[in-house]
């Protein structure tokens, strides 16, 4: 399993997956819901079942991404 967590803006996230067993998929809303434990129950989550996650070029995968920008 590869993963990979992005923060858009203050309470909107995107989970990408790379799940090997295909059954863990229909398991979306349990992964939903713990995420809104820790980020608050009005996070706006988008999970995605991805092929693969891309390579930085430093060779490493970005396992946490912050795009938010707060003024």
């Amino acid at each position: 399993m590869q993963w990979q967590f992005i923060q858009h803006a203050a309470k909107s996230y995107t989970l990408k997956l790379l799940l090997r067993d295909i059954r863990l998929k229909k398991k979306e809303a349990y992964h939903a819901s713990l995420l809104r434990n820790i980020l608050g129950f009005d996070a706006e989550l988008k999970i995605d079942f991805v092929d693969g996650i891309p390579i930085s070029s430093s060779g490493k995968r970005r396992l946490v991404i912050c795009e938010y920008q707060h003024i």
